[in-house]
């Protein structure tokens, strides 16, 4: 995911990246006095969370980023988000860019739509170079399966449960056949994921993980930097 830029060692360049502001997170307790439960949800989704996984020689490294931005915040009263994960030496070349439309259900429970983007690598890295969903419209978006949605009930004060409905397709790859269905929880810690996989006549091939996969919340920024760091030094040679 770290920029691959192309340069000639002859030609060098003064000019200077372009700056990009790094929204700072709410604290906890600014997060746990948003009263409007929706409202609530979006915030805690937005930022950057990071699966890190143990190597064979004990080592602790980031697996894959996960990063969650609001979009068509022009629309007052509508919930939109921009989600792109990647894997951290790929960051130009997301596993997986989609947009989730946020719907109110009742007073405590809500519906999330996941649509596809067209010509998607468009807007790769869009979470960090924000500008670039700017020119993102609905024109683009396509629903992924409208009986495939995520219903999010609040768990705690500051937590959530987003529990998939119906069987959600894998499109992508060799698994084209294969359904999946996803429970998560949301807190200010981060996103914690397991998923149940099912075969092409939708029985279990793989049952969800005793475990949920946590995606820790990045308070530090750290591939904003990194990013950051390495169009510097690209723009000073």
């Amino acid at each position: 995911m770290l920029l691959g830029l192309i340069g000639f060692s002859a030609c060098k360049t003064t000019s200077k990246p372009a700056q990009v502001k790094i929204t700072a997170y709410k604290s906890e307790s600014e997060i746990n006095g948003i009263k409007n439960m929706m409202d609530q949800y979006c915030v805690l989704s937005e930022g950057t969370f990071i699966k890190k996984v143990k190597t064979k020689d004990g080592n602790i490294n980031d697996a894959i980023l996960y990063n969650v931005v609001p979009v068509f915040t022009e629309v007052w009263g509508e919930h939109w988000l921009y989600a792109e994960s990647a894997m951290p030496n790929l960051l130009e070349e997301p596993v997986e860019q989609l947009v989730m439309k946020i719907e109110k259900h009742s007073v405590d429970t809500f519906y999330v739509y996941n649509y596809h983007i067209n010509n998607r690598e468009r807007f790769a890295l869009g979470w960090y170079d924000q500008d670039k969903l700017k020119t993102l419209s609905k024109e683009d978006l396509i629903m992924y399966n409208s009986n495939c949605y995520s219903v999010v009930t609040k768990k705690a004060k500051g937590a959530y449960n987003c529990d998939d409905v119906g069987y959600c397709k894998i499109e992508d790859g060799a698994n084209d056949k294969i359904y999946y269905r996803t429970n998560a929880v949301l807190n200010y810690e981060g996103l914690c994921i397991s998923s149940t996989l099912y075969d092409a006549n939708k029985n279990v091939s793989r049952p969800a993980p005793a475990d949920c996969y946590l995606f820790e919340r990045d308070l530090t920024h750290k591939y904003h930097n990194i990013i950051s760091e390495q169009r510097k030094k690209k723009a000073s040679q």
